[in-house]
């Protein structure tokens, strides 16, 4: 998803995304060789778990994941300084009806989510209808027709998609966030151990770089969007 990744199927695109520059330069600070793969998101779950690839970038936090691979850890609980990213939720609608106060969603009979985003199982845990989505403009174009009166996306990317292609169509952002969640580099079982030293250098660097990394490059991606959102 734009800025973070740029590709399609197992294309890395050029510029790559602002994550794998990020990665790449933690890599080159510590003297790590990093080579890059895509996979669908269900298959590298599979992977990580099966220690194929060495990382999965990126991942949130869950129980459940505990077993899949190694988190950066403080006091037993995943180490937030040693995130790649904060990536927050918003409802984008066109509907003036729909009312968002932080905890409830009203005037809704349908909402839109990306395929895969774990904000899809929390939404439908709260009993609301969800369409998921396999691209943001699907999503935007829903949304515009009606069949879906609010989208749940993450915020800075589907922003740049409204400034650019739909900044006169209506559509506005809710306040307050749905939710924040910090994602992370997370290592297979099998190459935290055995490069443990490696890891935890990763993992410091990238605290170390990360803001003001994103500081600097940040406005390439977001000048660019147009050009290369589809790549």
């Amino acid at each position: 998803m734009y800025p973070s990744v740029l590709g399609s199927g197992d294309h890395i695109s050029n510029p790559p995304g602002i994550y794998i520059e990020l990665i790449k330069q933690v890599a080159e600070d510590i003297g790590m060789d990093v080579i890059f793969k895509r996979y669908p998101t269900k298959r590298l779950h599979q992977y990580l778990q099966e220690n194929s690839i060495n990382a999965l970038c990126c991942m949130s936090y869950k129980i459940k994941r505990e077993h899949e691979g190694a988190y950066p850890k403080k006091d037993n609980k995943p180490d937030g300084s040693k995130r790649i990213a904060t990536k927050s939720y918003n409802f984008f609608t066109k509907d003036p009806k729909v009312r968002w106060d932080g905890s409830v969603l009203k005037n809704v009979q349908n909402i839109g989510a990306m395929r895969g985003y774990s904000i899809v199982s929390d939404l439908k845990r709260k009993g609301y209808n969800v369409s998921e989505l396999d691209d943001l403009e699907s999503g935007v174009k829903m949304l515009l027709a009606g069949r879906i009166q609010a989208f749940a996306d993450n915020s800075i990317t589907l922003e740049l998609e409204i400034a650019n292609r739909y900044k006169y169509e209506g559509i506005k952002k809710l306040s307050p966030v749905i939710k924040s969640k910090e994602y992370y580099i997370v290592f297979s079982k099998q190459y935290e151990k055995s490069n443990r030293e490696m890891t935890t250098k990763f993992w410091k660097r990238l605290s170390e770089i990360r803001d003001s990394f994103y500081r600097d490059r940040l406005p390439f991606y977001f000048d660019a969007y147009s050009e290369l959102k589809g790549k």
